[in-house]
C-alpha cells in the first residue's frame, strides 16, 4: 500500500498546481486535501511501529511490507512538503515543517540498519528507491531553507557512490543479473529507482560546489553524473541491445511508474540540459498509459490498478495543451 500511495499520489500532486495554473481552483483545492489525507498515514500507529519493526532479520522484511517500500511514501512526504511550502503561504510552510519533523522521525530509526547494496530481496532494482527518500529530504530542506549537508549526508554518501559505481560498471544497466528477474519490468525499473536518488542527491551536492569546507562531498560530483548519464542512456538509447530483451518503458511501464519517469526526465533536462533522447523519451510518455490496463485483470488488482493509473495523471496533466499554454504564458 505504501508503494500504491506514492505512485498514486504523483497524480494528486502534479495535478494541485497544474489546476491552479490553468484556471481551475476547486480541482487543485482537491488534490491539496487528499495529498494531506494521504500523509495522515505518518500519524498512524500501524505504521509507526512497522518501522520500527523494520530492518530485523536478513530480509528486513515486516509482515506486510517490504523495507524499501514502507520508506518509499517518506519520499513522496518530502515532495508534499515542498509543494506546500512553495504553494501554501504561510500556513502551507508551517503544514511543510510539520510533514519535515515526521519524516525525519522516520529517517531517523532507519540509521542504524543496514546500507549497501542489494539492500533487500537479494537484488539491485530497490537500491536507488532506498536512497531516494533520503535524497528528496535533503532536497526539500534546501528549498526550505534548512541547513544542508544533513545529519544524513556522511554516512549516506559512501553507499550512494557504491549505487553510482555499480551502473558505471555496467553500462547503465543498473539491475544487471537481479535474480532472474530480468525477463519483466526489473530491466528498467533498477535504473528508475537509482536515478530517483542519485539526480536530487547530485542537485543538492552542486549547491555547496563554492564551500571549500565541503570539497569531500563535492568530489562525488563527476561519479554521480557519469552514473546518471549511463543509466539515462540505457533507457533511451541502448535497453534491447544491450540486455537482448526489448523493454522500452513509455509503453512498457502502463500506468504504475509513469509519474516517475515524468519526473526523472524533467529533473535530468533541468540539471544537464537539453538531450533529444531524453526530449523524445519524455514526449513519449502518455504512449504508456492504458498498457497496464489488459495486464492486470485478475483477483484484486482492479483496485491497484484504479491507484496506481493516478500516477500517469502527472504524464497527462504535464502534457495537456491546457498546461502547455498556461506555463508558456508564466515563462513568457
Amino acid at each position: 500500500m505504501m508503494e500504491l500511495m506514492h505512485d498514486g499520489g504523483q497524480g494528486y500532486l502534479a495535478g494541485a498546481p497544474i489546476f491552479r495554473m490553468i484556471g481551475l481552483p476547486e480541482r487543485s483545492d482537491f488534490c491539496e486535501t487528499v495529498l494531506k489525507r494521504m500523509l495522515m498515514r505518518l500519524d498512524d500507529d500501524r505504521f509507526r511501529k512497522l518501522h520500527n519493526l523494520v530492518g530485523e532479520g536478513d530480509g528486513y522484511r515486516s509482515r506486510y511490507y517490504a523495507r524499501s517500500e514502507a520508506v518509499y511514501l517518506l519520499k513522496f512526504a518530502c515532495h508534499v512538503a515542498a509543494y506546500f511550502h512553495r504553494h501554501g503561504g504561510a500556513k502551507g510552510k508551517t503544514y511543510a515543517c510539520e510533514v519535515m519533523k515526521k519524516a525525519e522521525a522516520f529517517l531517523d530509526a532507519e540509521m542504524d540498519k543496514k546500507f549497501g547494496l542489494k539492500i533487500e530481496h537479494d537484488c539491485y532494482v530497490y537500491d536507488g528507491r532506498y536512497y531516494s527518500c533520503f535524497a528528496e529530504y535533503d532536497r526539500a530542506s534546501i528549498g526550505m531553507g534548512l541547513p544542508y549537508p544533513s545529519k544524513y549526508t556522511a554516512k549516506l554518501l559512501p553507499h550512494v557512490l557504491l549505487v553510482a559505481q555499480h551502473a558505471i560498471t555496467n553500462n547503465g544497466w543498473y539491475d544487471k543479473d537481479c535474480a532472474g528477474e530480468e525477463g519483466g519490468c526489473h530491466v528498467w525499473y533498477g535504473g528508475l529507482y537509482a536515478l530517483e536518488a542519485l539526480q536530487p542527491i547530485h542537485e543538492c551536492i552542486s549547491t555547496l560546489k563554492d564551500k571549500a569546507e565541503h570539497a569531500d562531498i563535492v568530489a562525488a560530483l563527476p561519479t554521480l553524473e557519469k552514473a546518471i548519464k549511463a543509466m539515462m542512456f540505457f533507457l533511451t538509447n541502448s535497453n534491447g541491445s544491450m540486455t537482448g530483451i526489448w523493454h522500452y518503458g513509455p509503453t512498457d511501464m502502463g500506468e504504475c511508474a509513469n509519474g516517475s519517469f515524468e519526473q526523472v526526465l524533467s529533473d535530468y533536462l533541468r540539471l544537464f540540459g537539453p538531450d533529444k533522447s531524453v526530449e523524445r523519451y519524455y514526449w513519449q510518455l502518455p504512449l504508456g498509459i492504458g498498457c497496464y490496463v489488459g495486464r492486470r485483470q485478475s483477483g484484486n488488482t482492479y483496485f491497484m490498478q484504479y491507484i496506481h493509473s493516478m500516477s500517469a495523471c502527472a504524464t497527462y496533466l504535464a502534457h495537456s495543451p491546457e498546461y502547455l499554454c498556461a506555463s508558456k504564458r508564466v515563462s513568457g
